[in-house]
């Protein structure tokens, strides 16, 4: 689950592993569904920018299920309305 910046309580962008990722408001209502062409979408992360960044997997399918999906593996960009929540660098 990751965090908008806007919201530093319980509102996220889980991903569902069913064709899309749903976004929820802190009561858990789904307050947003952003649908997906592949099977397994797997993170999400938020740019800077506002946009989030959704990755998903190859790994598992059947020959059959790579036909009807063939963009999974692939990282999906949706324009999100909110920006995430600066990460520190790491230090080592």
């Amino acid at each position: 689950m990751v965090l908008p910046s806007t919201w530093r309580g319980a509102s996220g962008w889980p991903c569902t592993g069913g064709r899309e990722v749903r976004r929820y408001d802190p009561t858990g209502r789904v307050v947003g569904v952003v649908p997906l062409p592949v099977l397994q979408p797997t993170s999400c992360a938020f740019g800077s920018d506002g946009r989030l960044f959704i990755t998903s997997a190859r790994n598992g399918l059947s020959a059959e299920e790579l036909e009807r999906s063939p963009l999974s593996g692939s990282v999906f960009v949706v324009e999100s309305g909110t920006a995430g929540v600066p990460v520190p660098p790491f230090r080592s």
